[in-house]
């Protein structure tokens, strides 16, 4: 049976884990924050491209439409 001061160093070993556990988790949040925002940039920019097409192939017969749709999109794309 383990004495006490083989459970102080067990204990000691498990913060240390938890330390290390919980600096690994934030890097990882922080990256995937960032990954997120460069797809959601990436996202609208693409909406964007699609609207002018859209409105191009239509000769700008649903330009409002297609206007209002694409600012919808975008703007949920700009909420994290």
């Amino acid at each position: 049976m383990p004495g006490r001061d083989a459970l102080i160093v067990g204990m000691a070993d498990t913060d240390k884990l938890t330390e290390k556990a919980v600096e690994l988790a934030a890097q990882a949040a922080a990256a995937a924050a960032e990954v997120a925002a460069q797809a959601r940039k990436g996202a609208a920019e693409g909406v964007s491209t699609i609207a002018e097409g859209l409105d191009n192939v239509t000769g700008g017969a649903f330009a409002d439409q297609i206007s209002a749709v694409s600012n919808r999109i975008e703007d949920q794309l700009d909420k994290p």
